[in-house]
């Protein structure tokens, strides 16, 4: 209840009481309230005016990073006894140091300034306004309302290269890229040798043949090197991710997406990825440094749920991937999807498989070793069914880095390539 109210009430039956005793101490008691009550109605008329500006130390940074928060209020009206600033911090960042409100007097024509630090999680988050509070010295007179001033951070997740990724799409574009094509023309790699025509390069003459037939010239051909069409599919199903109860899970698989993307794009390919979980999020392929910015603000975005018709991978759109095209999916792996994953390799995709390894930490507490040990197998059952069917599975343990990961499967991957080619 504001003061004001309250001392009008007070007010009210002070003057009541004292018209029925007829108690002339009590009406002259009232007469400090009405002059309080008074003055709280001509601070509520006074002509305050405020602005408000936000400042961040940076506002696209990597999961984790650490931001200044820096808030400006500048009265360009009347003196103000008392003023309360409190700013609306996004949930999802956490304030490290500092505190995200102040009180302060603050006269006619001076600056408040209100500075913390917070750390920011993956995600978007949207800064939208303050909320201010102006009171006189004894709390009569109130005035609250609130400042625009937004800003916005994307946080977005961890990226970075890899070297030497050994995936080879089977079908490949018109374009140049850094694909081996099978096909003889411009390139860097020897691939065969055919009899010269005019017109060929005298440097490409295959010496050691003419030497073997002196009646004809060889010429060398390379390997084309052209763009592959690849896609991503990120699994973000509830379902996939409360598997063992770690919740936490997603953050790797979007890391891997993170760390696929950015290496295939710098390879000249095009790449799409699909979301697959409370919606389909789907990013139409495309090439270069646009292309990576879309997908990492779509990474920014990802959020576990569930949807009644997406909770089976039976439902994937796999018309949004042309034929014969590289998929990668990035999954823990449930038991259910493999017959679909099985189908979709007979279908003539070339199918490589990342799967954050939820076992691969020490048992959880309240769990039964024998169970433990059941799902451990029932885990190494699905991936050894996967890949007698051709579709290779990087068991990724979250505590190894990536790169490391993707370097130690490397020669499995380019076995796998091969046999699909």
């Amino acid at each position: 209840m504001r003061r004001a109210t309250l001392f009008g009430i007070i007010s009210s039956i002070l003057f009541v009481t004292a018209l029925v005793f007829r108690n002339s101490y009590l009406l002259a008691a009232i007469i400090p309230l009405v002059l309080l009550i008074r003055e709280g109605e001509i601070f509520r008329k006074r002509n305050h005016k405020l602005k408000a500006q936000r400042r961040l130390s940076d506002k696209r940074v990597p999961r984790g990073a650490i931001i200044q928060v820096s808030v400006k209020v500048e009265n360009t009206g009347e003196d103000i006894e008392q003023l309360l600033i409190q700013d609306v911090v996004p949930e999802g960042l956490e304030i490290l140091e500092g505190d995200s409100e102040m009180i302060t007097p603050l006269p006619a024509g001076e600056i408040a300034t209100l500075e913390y630090r917070v750390r920011c999680t993956r995600g978007r988050f949207i800064f939208s306004h303050i909320n201010i509070h102006l009171s006189d010295n004894l709390g009569i007179g109130e005035k609250k309302f609130v400042l625009e001033c937004p800003e916005e951070i994307i946080s977005l997740p961890p990226t970075g290269k890899l070297k030497n990724l050994p995936i080879q799409p089977r079908k490949t574009l018109v374009y140049a890229g850094e694909n081996p094509a099978r096909t003889g023309g411009d390139g860097v790699y020897f691939f065969d040798i055919r009899e010269y025509q005019s017109g060929d390069p005298l440097r490409h003459i295959h010496w050691k043949a003419l030497a073997r037939r002196p009646d004809r010239f060889y010429t060398k051909e390379f390997e084309q090197e052209r763009v592959g069409d690849i896609g991503i599919i990120l699994d973000a199903r509830n379902r996939s991710y409360n598997w063992y109860a770690d919740k936490g899970l997603l953050e790797y698989s979007i890391e891997a997406a993170g760390f696929l993307s950015e290496a295939l794009l710098g390879m000249k390919n095009r790449v799409g990825m699909l979301v697959y979980g409370r919606e389909l999020n789907w990013t139409v392929p495309g090439y270069g440094k646009r292309q990576a910015e879309r997908l990492r603000v779509v990474l920014t975005e990802v959020t576990p749920g569930d949807h009644q018709v997406f909770q089976e991978l039976d439902n994937l759109p796999t018309r949004l991937f042309p034929a014969r095209s590289q998929i990668i999916l990035i999954s823990p792996l449930i038991p259910e999807d493999v017959e679909f994953l099985r189908r979709l390799r007979g279908r003539g995709y070339s199918l490589i498989i990342v799967s954050p390894n939820p076992l691969a930490s020490d048992m959880p507490q309240g769990i039964h070793p024998l169970a433990w040990e059941v799902c451990s197998r029932e885990r190494q059952s699905t991936i050894i069914s996967l890949e007698r069917v051709g579709v290779p599975v990087v068991d990724w343990n979250p505590d190894d880095r990536f790169e490391v990961v993707i370097s130690r499967y490397a020669g499995r991957l380019r076995e796998f390539s091969r046999r699909q080619q």
